[in-house]
This record gives structure tokens, C-alpha cells and sequence, in this order.
């Protein structure tokens, strides 16, 4: 979310954001938002990753794939406080040869970490390389209540 304090042409924003953007950052588009809408952060309903693995996809790797989506809880802790990992995973599978998609809830108050999936999957977080592709928002963020 940005504040404009007057009004600036949304191909002119994009093209201060894009020159200014440092490297590794593209902005694609941007849009306007009426001033009631709720801030962008509670209108963010799932975030989707992928998790390029350090090496190939193994046999057993699926089968604990498996066994989380069917799991009925993933109970975990996140700073000293319990929470169930299961429901807050939308979608989950595998792409030879070594990467995990993740499509995670990142909903105000019940956001899943996809190290925190890689963890329950039996595999190190930190020997994956881990991206953010793709947020989506509440397509009818008005009529969503405030959190």
C-alpha cells in the first residue's frame, strides 16, 4: 500500500516504482484502491512459494507428502504458543526434479510458513531456496469483516 498525496497517473507511479525498485524487484502493475477499502495486509487470503530443493527429489519424499495432506493435524509451536500446521495448507505437491510448491493460508492471524512445512516434511529448511511467487487477495475485500 502506498499513500499518494495527489493524484498521479498509474502508468506514471509503475514507472517511478520500476526505476526505483532495487535489483531482484519488478513491479508489474499497480492499482488504485478506494480509501475504504481495508489495508492490503488483511485483504491477503493465500500466498503461494516454491521451495527449490538442494538436491533431487527423493522416493520416500512423496509418501511424507502424502501422509501430511492426509493428516488431520500438524500440531507445532510458534513461539511458545501451539497451533495446528494442517489447516492453514491449501496445496502441496512436488515438480521434478527438486521442488515443493506451497500454496499456504496468510490470512491475518492463521499465516503458514513454508519452512515450517519443509520441517514437518522432514527436510531443512535452510538447504532449500525458498521464493514467494504469488499473493491473493479477498476478491471482495469490502464486504470482508476487519479482523
Amino acid at each position: 500500500d502506498i499513500w499518494l498525496e495527489q493524484p498521479v497517473p498509474e502508468g506514471e507511479v509503475l514507472a517511478r516504482l520500476q526505476q526505483a525498485a532495487p535489483p531482484g524487484i519488478a513491479f508489474e502493475a499497480v492499482q488504485p484502491v478506494a480509501a475504504p477499502e481495508p489495508p492490503l495486509q488483511r485483504q491477503v487470503q493465500r500466498a503461494d512459494f516454491v521451495a527449490r530443493l538442494e538436491t533431487p527429489l527423493t522416493p520416500e519424499l512423496p509418501k511424507r507428502l502424502d501422509a501430511l495432506l492426509r493428516a488431520t493435524s500438524v500440531p507445532r509451536q510458534r513461539r511458545g504458543k501451539a497451533y495446528d500446521l494442517r489447516p492453514l495448507i491449501i496445496d502441496l505437491r512436488l515438480e521434478p526434479p527438486a521442488e515443493l510448491v506451497l500454496t499456504l493460508s496468510a490470512r491475518e492471524g492463521a499465516t503458514g510458513r513454508p519452512e515450517e512445512v519443509l520441517e514437518a516434511l522432514g527436510l531443512d529448511p535452510l538447504a532449500a531456496d525458498i521464493t514467494r511467487v504469488q499473493l491473493t487477495l479477498d476478491p471482495s475485500p469490502a464486504a470482508a469483516p476487519a479482523a
